[in-house]
């Protein structure tokens, strides 16, 4: 199967997650297009034939009007590589757009904008953090690595590096957009675990629905409670939620988590989850902020 422009998909992950959603013109590149269409002048200035010089000239129009199009329509960005708390790189992506005439800078949610520092039961450090797009790696072989144990979880299948991309993608406009909360656990620049909370829709925006995953060497170190209270503490005060939700599978050990911090139990669902060739009952409950 190929893409638009006829590379084959397995070479080009990021094409359709990458430039379709970030069609806006890296600093960078202005930078090299301008010296270019300065070289082009040179060039045209060098030719002595009327003809060259007028192809290379029309040549070089065209890549400027359409360039500068482009930026006016999507603006450009620029990327930044600043430090978190535990001294790893963590890619910041600004966005600079013309609205009404002047470049602006566009809404973004800052990864860093979020950060906590959490010591486990084994004493090893986590932080917490908002996503961000070059995670995408480390994202995709946690959600493996859950997939292969084949745990109490819906996912299915394994995820490939462009659906990792793209679910990463979407995690950062939830968050931008204020639909939700999404918090990546990291150890020593990789992740480890995941939560999130789904704001619901329409007449139910008041509702969150609350979920996360550990890894399997992280667990039983109390990060799953320090994870769920940060999540708590950010529905309220980013979202002001008045209502949380979660469902979780009756063997599921996170029950106890859910009613220390005070969820009620609202009822039981039967056959709801299948898991293993079984069906199984869920626990749905609720907690009022």
């Amino acid at each position: 199967m190929k893409n638009f422009i006829g590379i084959p998909k397995r070479f080009n992950v990021f094409l359709k997650s990458y430039w379709l959603a970030k069609p806006e013109i890296g600093l960078r590149r202005v930078i090299l297009i301008y010296f270019l269409l300065l070289g082009l002048l040179g060039l045209d200035l060098a030719l002595g034939k009327n003809f060259l010089r007028i192809v290379v000239f029309l040549v070089g129009l065209s890549f400027t009007v359409n360039f500068l199009r482009k930026i006016w329509k999507h603006g450009f960005y620029h990327r930044r590589h600043p430090r978190d708390l535990l001294g790893n790189r963590v890619e910041v992506i600004e966005h600079f757009a013309f609205k009404k005439g002047k470049l602006r800078p566009r809404k973004i949610v800052n990864p860093l904008a979020y950060q906590k520092i959490f010591r486990t039961k084994k004493d090893r450090k986590v932080l917490f953090r908002y996503p961000s797009e070059n995670d995408f790696r480390s994202y995709c072989r946690f959600v493996n690595r859950i997939v292969k144990e084949d745990v109490l979880i819906e996912v299915k299948s394994k995820y490939t590096l462009e659906k990792a991309h793209n679910k990463v993608l979407k995690k950062m406009a939830r968050v931008r957009e204020k639909k939700g909360i999404e918090v990546f656990v990291f150890y020593e620049g990789r992740v480890v675990g995941e939560g999130f909370i789904s704001r619901r829709g329409g007449k139910q925006s008041h509702v969150g629905v609350i979920t996360y995953a550990v890894d399997r060497d992280f667990r039983r170190e109390g990060i799953a409670y320090q994870l769920n209270g940060e999540l708590i503490r950010l529905s309220e005060k980013t979202l002001s939620l008045k209502l949380l939700i979660a469902s979780v599978v009756v063997s599921n050990p996170v029950i106890k988590i859910f009613e220390k911090y005070g969820f009620k139990q609202r009822g039981v669902t039967p056959r709801q989850f299948y898991h293993r060739g079984k069906y199984l009952e869920m626990i749905t409950f609720y907690l009022e902020l």
